[in-house]
C-alpha cells in the first residue's frame, strides 16, 4: 500500500472524476472496475487489501464489495443518484448481517451506498438514523477525508461544514483584497481588523457576543451612509478590549472583556458598501459551523502565491496532520490510560498529560496545533473517565479537582507577524469549540494568553523546553535557498548546523534532534529529499 497525502489522493481523485462523471452505464458492466479505481486513488490495491467484490452472504444477498473490518460498498447505476433512498434499507440490510460469530469477524463499521455520481457514507453502528457524508462525485476530491478508511486510516466527516467554511473564508479574502488594493488602510492594519471581525463573528454565534454587535452595526451602516464603520466597528473593539464598564452601552452592552491581545492594537477602517454588504452575508453565517482551520486556507488567500512561495508557507490537511499527532501524541497517551489499573495510576497519568508541553517550530496559521489540542482534551477526557472507571470498579471515589489540560501549554514558533496572530484567533476559537463539544464549565473569557505563539525565525531562535515538537517546516529546494535568503543567511546555515546546504527543511530535523528532552517525542512532515543521499545523513539518520 501506497502512503499517499492528502493532496496526493485529492489528485488522484481529480482524476477520477473526469473519467467517470459522464459515466451512464448499467451498475454490473463497471461497478468492479470504478471500485478497483477508487481504491487505488487512496493508495491501496483492492486486492492486496483482502477486499472482496460479490460476497455472497447467508441470507441470499450479494454484497458488491466487502472489506472485512472495514466497509461494505453497495453500487447502484449513475441512474439511480437522485434515488439512493430507495436502496438504504438494502445497504443496511446488507451491513444487519456481515457479521460471522463462528470466524470472530465483526460487522464492519462503515457502509457506503454509490450510484458512481453520488455517494451515502453510513456508520450505522454508531450514527444509525442519518449517513456521516452525502457528497456528489464532483465533491468528492473535496471531501476525500469522508472515504479515508480506504487508506488505511480513521475517516473525517467534516464535509457537511466544508462549504460554509469555505464560502467565509472567501469573503473574508475579498474583504482583504478590497481594502487592500484600494488602500483602505495599511496591510498590517487590515489583516488584524480583519481578524478582530472573524472572531466578532465567531463569538457571536457561541454566544461570547451577545447582541449581535456586528450584524446589527453592518446593517445600521447599510441604511445610513452618513455613519462610518471606523467609527462604529472600531468602538465595539475598543470596548473588547476595555473592563471599563461606562463604555458599554446600547449596541455594546453584552461586549465582554476579551483581553488576549488580539484587541489591544486598535483598527478603525472604513468600509465601503460592497465591503458593508460583503460582511453583512458573513455575519448570516452560524461560524459554530465554521472549523478552525478556515485560518490556513485563509492564510493562503492573504498572502499571495509569490510570497507564499518565498516563506515555503503550504497548507496541511487535517488528515496528513492527524497522521503526526496521533502517533506523537494520541496512541502513547491513549495507551498509558487504557493500563492504568488503580485509581492513583489513572490520576497521575491525567496529571502528566495536563503537564503535557507541545511546540510546533513552524506553527504557520497554528492547524497542527488546533489538532493537537482537540485530541490532548480528548484524551483528558478518556483520562478522566478512566479514573471514574477504576473507582466503581474498586468501590472508591473519584478523586476532587482533577485538573483539565491548559491551552497555555503550546507554543509556536512563526516568522509571518500575520500567521501567528491567525494562530493565536485558531487556538482560541477550538479552546470554545471544544469545551462546548465536551460540554465543560470552563471560562474561555477573558481570553488566553497565547505569548507562546511567538514571531521569530525559529532556526535562529532559543526554543523552549517541550515534550512533544511536531509540526510542517517549510519546504524550500537547496538549490533556492541563495536565491530566496541570501548568501550570508545559507552561510549561518552552514555554520550552525554543519551539514552543508540542505533542502531547508532538514534543518528543522536537525534542531528537533538537539532539543529533545529525555523520553520526548517529535513528528515532523518532510519532502521526500530529506530521506535520499547526503540529506538523508543530515536529517533522518541524524535524528535517529
Amino acid at each position: 500500500m501506497a502512503i499517499l497525502s492528502g493532496a496526493e489522493i485529492q489528485q488522484n481523485l481529480r482524476a477520477l472524476v473526469k473519467r467517470w462523471r459522464t459515466y451512464d452505464g448499467t451498475e454490473r458492466s463497471e461497478a468492479q472496475t470504478f471500485v478497483n479505481e477508487l481504491f487505488a486513488a487512496y493508495g491501496q490495491d483492492r486486492r492486496d487489501a483482502g477486499a472482496l467484490l460479490e460476497e455472497h452472504q447467508s441470507t441470499g444477498g450479494i454484497m458488491d464489495l466487502l472489506y472485512p473490518g472495514t466497509a461494505i460498498i453497495e453500487m447502484k447505476a449513475p441512474s439511480e443518484a437522485d434515488r439512493l433512498d430507495r436502496h438504504r434499507a438494502q445497504a443496511l440490510e446488507y451491513w444487519h448481517h456481515s457479521d460471522d460469530p463462528a470466524s470472530d469477524r465483526p460487522a464492519p463499521p462503515f457502509v457506503v451506498l454509490c450510484a458512481f455520481r453520488r455517494f451515502e457514507v453510513w456508520e450505522p453502528g454508531q450514527y444509525p438514523s442519518a449517513p456521516r457524508g452525502v457528497f456528489t462525485l464532483e465533491e468528492l476530491p473535496d471531501q476525500y477525508e469522508a472515504l479515508d478508511f480506504l487508506a488505511g486510516r480513521d475517516p473525517l466527516f467534516t464535509g457537511v461544514h466544508r462549504h460554509l467554511t469555505t464560502e467565509a473564508a472567501r469573503i473574508i479574502a475579498l474583504l482583504n483584497e478590497s481594502l487592500t488594493d484600494r488602500r483602505g488602510a495599511e496591510p498590517a492594519t487590515v489583516r488584524r481588523f480583519l481578524l478582530q471581525v472573524v472572531w466578532c463573528l465567531f463569538a457571536e454565534s457561541l454566544g461570547l457576543l451577545e447582541g449581535h454587535p456586528i450584524e446589527r452595526i453592518v446593517t445600521g451602516l447599510l441604511d445610513d451612509p452618513e455613519r462610518s464603520s471606523a467609527a462604529e466597528l472600531g468602538y465595539l473593539f475598543d470596548v473588547l478590549n476595555s473592563t471599563d464598564q461606562s463604555l458599554r452601552g446600547g449596541l455594546y452592552t453584552g461586549a465582554p472583556y476579551a483581553n488576549g491581545g488580539l484587541f489591544a492594537v486598535s483598527t478603525h477602517v472604513h468600509l465601503v458598501p460592497d465591503e458593508l454588504r460583503a460582511l453583512a452575508k458573513a455575519a448570516t453565517f452560524d461560524w459554530r459551523q465554521v472549523d478552525p482551520t478556515i485560518f490556513g486556507a485563509l492564510m493562503e488567500e492573504c498572502l499571495g502565491r509569490a510570497q507564499r512561495w518565498e516563506l515555503g508557507a503550504h497548507y496541511t490537511h487535517e488528515v496528513d496532520i492527524l497522521r503526526i499527532v496521533r502517533p506523537s501524541i494520541v496512541a502513547p497517551w491513549s495507551d498509558r490510560i487504557e493500563a492504568a489499573a488503580t485509581v492513583a495510576e489513572a490520576t497521575d497519568v491525567l496529571t502528566q498529560l495536563c503537564a503535557l508541553r507541545v511546540l510546533d517550530p513552524a506553527c504557520g496559521c497554528g492547524n497542527f496545533l488546533y489538532v493537537a489540542y482537540r485530541e490532548l482534551r480528548d484524551l483528558e477526557q478518556r483520562a478522566k473517565a478512566r479514573i471514574a472507571e477504576v473507582a466503581r470498579a474498586s468501590g472508591v471515589t473519584v478523586p476532587s479537582g482533577l485538573p483539565s489540560y491548559p491551552i497555555s501549554n503550546l507554543h509556536g514558533i512563526e516568522i509571518n507577524e500575520f500567521a501567528a496572530l491567525i494562530a493565536r484567533v485558531t487556538l482560541w476559537m477550538g479552546h470554545k469549540l471544544v469545551t462546548d463539544a465536551h460540554g465543560l464549565v470552563e471560562p474561555v473569557l477573558p481570553l488566553v494568553d497565547l505569548s507562546g505563539i511567538q514571531v521569530a525565525d525559529a532556526l535562529r531562535t532559543e526554543w523552549p523546553e517541550v515534550d512533544v515538537i511536531i509540526g510542517n517546516p517549510p519546504f524550500q529546494g537547496s538549490q533556492h535557498l541563495r536565491q530566496v535568503f541570501g548568501d550570508d543567511y545559507v552561510t549561518w546555515l552552514q555554520d550552525t548546523f554543519h551539514c552543508g546546504v540542505q533542502d531547508y527543511c532538514v534543518y528543522w530535523f536537525r534542531k528537533t534532534a538537539d532539543h529533545l528532552v529525555a523520553g520526548g517525542r517529535a513528528g515532523l512532515v518532510g519532502t521526500n529529499s530529506i530521506s535520499q543521499n547526503r540529506a538523508r545523513g543530515a536529517s533522518l539518520d541524524y535524528v535517529v
